[in-house]
Order: structure tokens, then sequence, then C-alpha cells
């Protein structure tokens, strides 16, 4: 067993330290384009204030299922993700929402949250594809829907053309469905 205490997350071959720890959940931000509320919250094209993000994830009855789960046993079994420097959760939004519920009754209880803290410097890219890695490729518990916006969101906001993000996510270029040229369809 290795007594060295830094982790590393490997996105990309490229290998970025992550701190293990317990952090005030009320000090972290909802990260805006969260697929689960984004088609909701950007109809009108600007950004969802933080306040409108924590109310619809709430009122969500994933959340208050998950928050259910998490009380009866008595925390996260799984941390939740977050960039350091702005304290933006990239991973685990759904579970940040359920401890701000929980909170409400026991802030005490449920004041902190297990996270593991990536760097403030980790590239936008870096952090697209670890998303995409966990919930397109990996736990795919996002509807067809939410991963399509997701992928149309990545094609809108980098340079990748469709064959990079998919080699990036390893998902085969035939579920990745394209109306047209510029635009990501669903994904089957």
């Amino acid at each position: 067993m290795e007594t060295n205490s830094t982790q590393y997350i490997t996105i990309g071959h490229e290998k970025y330290p992550v701190l293990d720890c317990e952090i005030e959940q009320i000090k972290l931000h909802f990260w805006p384009d969260n697929p689960r509320v984004y088609s909701i919250l950007n109809g009108n094209g600007s950004k969802p204030d933080q306040y409108l993000i924590e109310k619809t994830m709430c009122s969500t009855e994933h959340v208050k299922e998950l928050k259910e789960s998490i009380r009866k046993n008595g925390g996260l079994m799984e941390p939740i993700l977050v960039r350091g420097g702005d304290f933006m959760v990239l991973e685990g939004n759904s579970r940040l929402a359920a401890y701000r519920i929980l909170a409400q009754s026991d802030p005490i209880k449920w004041g902190k949250i297990r996270a593991r803290v990536l760097p403030d410097n980790i590239p936008d890219t870096a952090a697209f594809t670890l998303i995409g890695q966990y919930h397109i490729v990996g736990r795919k518990d996002w509807s067809p829907f939410e991963q399509a916006g997701y992928l149309y969101r990545i094609m809108a906001n980098s340079d990748k053309a469709v064959k990079d993000i998919s080699d990036e996510l390893s998902i085969p270029l035939s579920l990745i469905h394209i109306s047209e040229p510029t635009r990501l369809g669903m994904i089957s």
C-alpha cells in the first residue's frame, strides 16, 4: 500500500491532483450547465442564478428520493467533484441539492459534504470530458434528451468535431445522430 496521500484523476491522458475533504456545503455553487436543469432554466438564453438552480433542483422527484437515501445512509456513498477556486460542483449537483434540503432541518449534521476537489485551473475541456464520461459513457443516468443537449453544448462551445467528441468519450460515432451539419441530435 502506498503511503503517498496525493490522489490523482486521469482525464484525457493528463493527471490532475485531487484533494479528498469535507467542505461546508453552503460555500458550494451549482454548475449552471448541469444537464438536469439546463434545458428548463436556459430557455431565454441567460444563465440562471444560484437561487433558481437550487430551487429547481430541490423540487425534482429525483432529488427528493436522493435526499431520503442520503438521510437513511447517514451521508454520501460517493463524494461530489468540485473545481477548486470557485467551488463549482461539476459532478454531484443533485447530491448538493439533497444536502441543502437536509440542512434545513439539521444544519449541523448536514453542514459539510464529502468532496473531491479538482485544481482550480482545470481546463473546461477536461471538465467536459470528465462529466461526459460519468453521464454518457458511465452511469448513463441522464436522459437521451439531456445527453444530446450536453453534446450539443460541447460542439457549440468548442472547436471539436463530432468524431473527436466520440473518441474522447469512447462512444461509437454511430450513436450520435446529426440532424444538421452543426447540430447534434439524439443519442440512441
